[in-house]
Protein backbone atom coordinates (compact mmCIF):
# COMPACT_ATOMS: atom_id res chain seq x y z
CA UNK A 1 0.00 0.00 0.00
CA UNK A 2 1.50 3.54 -1.31
CA UNK A 3 0.83 6.63 0.73
CA UNK A 4 -1.62 7.90 -1.66
CA UNK A 5 -3.70 4.63 -0.83
CA UNK A 6 -3.14 4.85 2.85
CA UNK A 7 -4.15 9.05 3.67
CA UNK A 8 -7.60 7.86 3.13
CA UNK A 9 -7.29 5.16 5.92
CA UNK A 10 -5.37 7.57 7.94
CA UNK A 11 -7.85 10.31 7.73
CA UNK A 12 -10.83 8.10 9.07
CA UNK A 13 -7.97 6.89 12.43
CA UNK A 14 -7.37 10.65 12.92
CA UNK A 15 -10.94 11.33 13.18
CA UNK A 16 -11.35 8.10 15.49
CA UNK A 17 -8.68 9.08 17.94
CA UNK A 18 -9.80 12.69 17.84
CA UNK A 19 -13.23 11.47 18.54
CA UNK A 20 -12.34 9.05 21.50
CA UNK A 21 -12.44 6.01 20.04
CA UNK A 22 -8.71 4.64 19.40
CA UNK A 23 -8.35 2.91 16.10
CA UNK A 24 -4.51 2.31 17.27
CA UNK A 25 -1.60 3.40 15.72
CA UNK A 26 -2.35 6.02 13.07
CA UNK A 27 -0.54 4.17 9.97
CA UNK A 28 -3.23 4.45 7.40
CA UNK A 29 -3.36 0.65 7.36
CA UNK A 30 -6.78 -1.05 8.02
CA UNK A 31 -6.72 -3.35 10.96
CA UNK A 32 -8.46 -4.95 13.74
CA UNK A 33 -8.05 -1.70 16.04
CA UNK A 34 -9.48 0.44 13.15
CA UNK A 35 -12.15 -1.85 12.89
CA UNK A 36 -12.86 -1.57 16.45
CA UNK A 37 -12.52 2.43 16.53
CA UNK A 38 -15.60 1.89 13.64
CA UNK A 39 -17.62 -0.31 15.94
CA UNK A 40 -17.41 2.26 19.00
CA UNK A 41 -18.05 5.10 16.73
CA UNK A 42 -21.10 3.76 15.54
CA UNK A 43 -22.25 2.02 19.16
CA UNK A 44 -21.42 5.36 20.88
CA UNK A 45 -24.17 6.87 17.85
CA UNK A 46 -26.89 4.51 18.49
CA UNK A 47 -25.79 2.47 15.18
CA UNK A 48 -25.43 -1.33 15.23
CA UNK A 49 -22.24 -2.34 13.43
CA UNK A 50 -22.21 -4.95 11.06
CA UNK A 51 -20.01 -8.42 11.12
CA UNK A 52 -16.85 -7.36 10.23
CA UNK A 53 -15.99 -7.17 6.64
CA UNK A 54 -12.24 -8.05 5.42
CA UNK A 55 -11.35 -4.53 4.29
CA UNK A 56 -12.76 -0.55 4.99
CA UNK A 57 -15.39 -0.02 2.13
CA UNK A 58 -18.23 -1.08 4.12
CA UNK A 59 -17.03 0.37 7.68
CA UNK A 60 -16.43 4.00 5.69
CA UNK A 61 -19.80 3.64 4.47
CA UNK A 62 -21.40 3.26 7.94
CA UNK A 63 -19.09 5.48 9.57
CA UNK A 64 -19.70 8.44 7.57
CA UNK A 65 -23.29 9.46 8.78
CA UNK A 66 -22.00 8.89 12.50
CA UNK A 67 -18.72 10.65 12.21
CA UNK A 68 -20.33 13.62 9.91
CA UNK A 69 -22.33 14.44 13.07
CA UNK A 70 -19.35 14.92 15.22
CA UNK A 71 -16.05 15.26 13.49
CA UNK A 72 -14.42 18.40 13.53
CA UNK A 73 -12.42 17.25 11.13
CA UNK A 74 -12.03 17.52 7.16
CA UNK A 75 -13.27 13.91 5.80
CA UNK A 76 -13.37 15.37 1.98
CA UNK A 77 -11.27 12.19 1.03
CA UNK A 78 -13.52 9.75 2.60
Amino acid sequence: MNTNTREPIRLIQTALDQLGHSPGAIDGLWGLRTARGIKALLAANGRAASVAPPGPLQWITEANPAQDTHSRVDVTLM
